[in-house]
């Protein structure tokens, strides 16, 4: 049996302790794996997890009494937070503790993943755990479920009718961008999470658009699988929007130095890199203009008559990563 403790963080936005219970999740559906998850007990995990008495793994408040938590010969620390003095002190077998990441498709991370991070005790082997999006990275986070899409032809072009998911964040100016899609005649019931959005901007919207109570993993899942195009932000949704085969539009998280800029052409020339030329053209600006704010109405246009050759596209592309080896199976290859 390999036992398995994950530390993590609500950081600053939903997508932290996501990632982590993903985690908790994936390794614990393995049968010889035990996995206990050491976070905040706070309201987003609330919001997350609203029954966690079903769940396949342990949960440990990461701020109460540790005094009887054995560490254990696997550890997975999230987003490098910081692990309670108290639980290192107690370690005293050859441990192996993985430094997950966030998710990038930068070339850097490629030299850096399962490179070694120097610590002053002799029984750690410390490591630096990059998920990615080729094999000379981690993977991505897959449950082994998912299976791959099969491409329908939409008829959205013929009814002038889509609904689209949204998860932004809130600097987003939504009211215009729906706004675009009535300017250009189409119909778009638009699914917003009631979480991300003010009340005033939410009295506002057209009348399609739907506000509701933010979903667990498996109805969130869904929802991007239900609708002609999501639009997802961070990078749990990312990786769930990729699975769900439908065509999907990044919103990357704004750094300093506007180092999130760099993320975001990344990403488009490593998962476009083979699209037909003007489809790409469309795609990219349609990307930077949600990330900007700066929206045009004919690149909306142009992407939604375009839309049966560009959601082929990204189905076959989901079905590139659905095949591909996940950061799960990485982890337990490289323990």
């Amino acid at each position: 049996m390999r036992i398995w403790h994950i530390f993590s963080r609500a950081i600053d936005n939903y997508g932290d302790i996501a990632i982590a219970i993903r985690l908790a999740r994936q390794l614990a559906s393995i049968p010889e794996n035990h996995v206990t998850l050491f976070t905040e007990i706070s309201d987003t995990l609330n919001e997350l997890l609203p029954d966690r008495e079903v769940e396949s793994y342990k949960f440990l408040d990461i701020d109460g009494d540790l005094s009887m938590a054995v560490p254990a010969p696997y550890i997975i620390n999230v987003f490098n937070t910081e692990i309670p003095k108290c639980y290192m002190s107690e370690l005293s077998q050859k441990t192996k503790i993985f430094i997950y990441e966030y998710l990038s498709a930068e070339s850097w991370v490629e030299d850096f993943h399962l490179k070694p991070s120097l610590n002053p005790n002799p029984l750690i082997e410390k490591v630096y755990f990059y998920p990615g999006f080729n094999e000379k990275t981690g993977g991505l986070l897959r449950e082994k479920c998912i299976v791959k899409n099969l491409h329908r032809p939409s008829n959205i072009n013929q009814t002038k009718r889509l609904q689209c998911s949204f998860f932004y964040y809130q600097h987003t100016n939504i009211n215009e961008f729906l706004e675009q899609f009535v300017n250009i005649g189409y119909l778009c019931k638009s699914m917003i999470p009631s979480n991300i959005i003010d009340q005033k901007i939410a009295n506002v919207l057209p009348s399609e658009s739907s506000i509701f109570k933010f979903l667990s993993f498996e109805k969130y899942d869904n929802l991007l699988k239900s609708s002609d195009l999501n639009f997802v932000r961070g990078e749990d949704s990312l990786c769930r929007a990729i699975f769900s085969g439908k065509p999907f539009v990044w919103q990357v998280y704004v750094q300093e130095n506007e180092a999130h800029v760099k993320k975001l052409e990344s990403f488009i020339e490593m998962y476009f890199f083979d699209l037909e030329i003007n489809l790409k053209a469309i795609v990219t600006s349609l990307f930077y203009e949600w990330n900007t704010g700066q929206l045009n109405e004919e690149t909306l246009k142009s992407y939604l008559i375009n839309y049966n050759d560009i959601s082929q596209f990204y189905a076959s592309r989901s079905n590139h990563f659905i095949s591909s080896k996940s950061a799960v199976d990485n982890l337990i290859t490289y323990c």
